[in-house]
């Protein structure tokens, strides 16, 4: 069975990819002045710490931080901050509906770093317990983090495959492999 929280709750942006499959990303012409920069995970500690906070915000069901920790790119290709926040509260309302409930959702450690146009990029794990009529449903799910400021701070891109990646932010997927969710 697909963790229903991949299906509900993160599905709340992945659902509208199709209608926006020809987008391409913007060229960067800094590219050429681009400085070295370590891709040693630990000298990111806010990611794990920006990672935690959006896994809370979401086992709590707080829309509002959710879109304020969403990629701003990713928000602008949904229609902008309100047009998101309105989906996410939705995805929220759906799953209260089917009497569903996020018990836990935990960011696991992030264990791929990439630079991508001068921006960071690292896939975050997660795992999950959601409460559903029919018992306890646990699993695994992955988010992307993204730091447009060298790590200072993270935003990330949430309920997307690996296909769907590709066509939403091709140089991404090049370089950083969603898994499928799992149920555990």
């Amino acid at each position: 069975m697909k963790p229903i929280i991949a299906v509900i709750v993160f599905s709340f942006i992945a659902a509208l990819t199709n209608s926006f499959c020809q987008y391409s990303e913007p060229v960067n012409t800094a590219q050429s002045q681009k400085k070295q920069r370590d891709l040693n995970l630990n000298k990111y500690p806010s990611l794990k710490i920006a990672s935690e906070k959006m896994a809370k915000a979401t086992e709590s069901s707080d829309a509002k931080v959710i879109v304020d920790l969403t990629y701003s790119k990713y928000l602008k290709m949904f229609g902008g901050r309100e047009a998101v926040l309105d989906l996410v509260v939705k995805g929220f309302d759906d799953l209260k509906t089917k009497d569903g409930q996020i018990v836990s959702l935990k960011a696991e450690m992030p264990n791929e770093l990439a630079e991508i146009d001068n921006d960071l990029f690292s896939l975050v794990p997660l795992t999950m317990t959601v409460k559903t009529p029919d018992g306890l449903s646990k699993g695994t799910d992955s988010m992307i983090a993204v730091s447009e400021d060298d790590g200072v701070t993270w935003s990330f891109i949430t309920g997307v495959s690996q296909s769907e990646l590709e066509k939403l932010f091709p140089k991404v997927a090049e370089k950083i492999k969603i898994p499928e969710p799992k149920s555990l």
